[in-house]
């Protein structure tokens, strides 16, 4: 497992980058409260377990040569996007009150923030391209590779969760 500190810094970059993961945290976090962020955060960490565990297995890269899969995942991704964007948008049109005396924070349960950020990541195809296209470039050829896959992937979900 050569260029393990490489492997590091690109995880790092691309989860720099704001994606829909990031606004779902954001969003529960402003409107709900920091727990709520935290559980979103949870089932962003959780989804990426999940990815993994199909990568540890190989069904990730069966799944990624079914055209048909990927499509569908990109496509169920955008509509929940559209979903939460719409939702988003219909609740701060009826909370456009300012005064700081009687601003409070929504009530969301903790597992539907837990099941926004699930879904977010689960139908994202960054993510599930991530473990397909840059995942397999760090992996050495011959004995191990299950061992390699799994150490690469808890690297991943263990900066996610941080």
């Amino acid at each position: 497992m050569e260029g393990l500190a490489a492997f590091i810094t690109i995880t790092l970059m691309i989860i720099i980058v704001p994606g829909p993961d990031f606004f779902v945290v954001m969003k529960n976090s402003i409107t709900s409260g920091k727990g709520n962020g935290a559980m979103a955060a949870l089932g962003i960490t959780s989804a990426h377990v999940l990815y993994s565990l199909l990568a540890v297995f190989g069904i990730i890269f069966i799944l990624a040569n079914m055209y048909y899969v990927f499509v569908t995942i990109k496509i169920l991704g955008a509509f929940y996007l559209i979903y939460l964007g719409i939702r988003s948008i219909i609740s701060a049109r009826q909370g456009m009150n300012f005064s700081t005396s009687q601003m409070k924070a929504q009530k969301i349960s903790y597992l539907s923030s837990y099941r926004q950020g699930l879904l977010s990541t689960m139908l994202n195809p960054k993510a599930l391209l991530y473990y397909i296209s840059i995942l397999p470039q760090f992996l050495t050829t011959g004995e191990g590779v299950t061992s390699q896959i799994a150490i690469l992937s808890t690297i991943v979900t263990t900066v996610i969760l941080l």
